[in-house]
């Protein structure tokens, strides 16, 4: 029996291969919202994301035949080809817009001009961390009642077990375990996620 959960290594190693189209279809389901979601936090003008998405996924699989896992870590390549391929855009589109207008913050700037791509990387891990805990949550919210999505929600926001219990009108003793059983299972998706997908 086939294992469902690919390792990042083989689908790496898979998608190296031109001729493995559905290793291509797996890197793409896995890796366009992620990227998409880091545009987001880019750039400010949101109508571009989604041919800079296919930009930058079309670079991906122009370079990936020529990754190699020993040179870098494939989150801190990744995160270059994404850096490069805004910087065009940049470029491109600074001819009409300042590129302050289509940036972020300034702290953006900063990082995507920066010499060494220490904050880059740092960004892009704190991006990803983000990214496999929504879609964790996304995996698992089927297995649990609305009651226990909820009580982990207020939970994350820090309410009261007692106000929660309240307001759910349940009791402590509830909310506590409903609250435990989402978070063990997030965290075990989680797990299941960097197995798959971790860089």
């Amino acid at each position: 029996m086939t294992d469902p959960y690919v390792t990042r290594q083989t689908l790496l190693q898979r998608v190296q291969n031109p001729d493995d189209e559905r290793a291509w279809e797996d890197f793409v389901a896995y890796y366009e919202n992620f990227i998409y979601m880091v545009l987001r936090r880019m750039c400010y003008n949101h109508e571009d994301h989604p041919d800079l998405v296919q930009d930058i996924l079309l670079k991906l699989w122009e370079k990936l035949k020529t990754y190699d896992v020993e040179k870098s870590k494939f989150r801190t390549w990744l995160g270059t080809v994404i850096r490069n391929t805004f910087i065009n855009y940049l470029d491109k589109k600074s001819r009409r817009q300042k590129r302050e207008d289509l940036i972020s913050d300034p702290s953006m700037r900063e990082m995507l001009y920066a010499e060494n791509g220490d904050e880059l990387d740092l960004f892009i891990h704190r991006e990803w961390e983000l990214y496999a805990r929504t879609l964790a949550m996304e995996r698992i919210k089927d297995h649990f009642s609305e009651k226990a999505l909820m009580v982990f929600d207020r939970m994350l926001d820090n309410i009261p077990v007692g106000q929660i219990a309240e307001e759910l009108d349940l009791g402590s003793s509830s909310v506590y375990k409903m609250g435990e059983r989402v978070k063990n299972r997030l965290r075990e998706e989680i797990k299941l996620i960097r197995k798959e997908l971790e860089f």
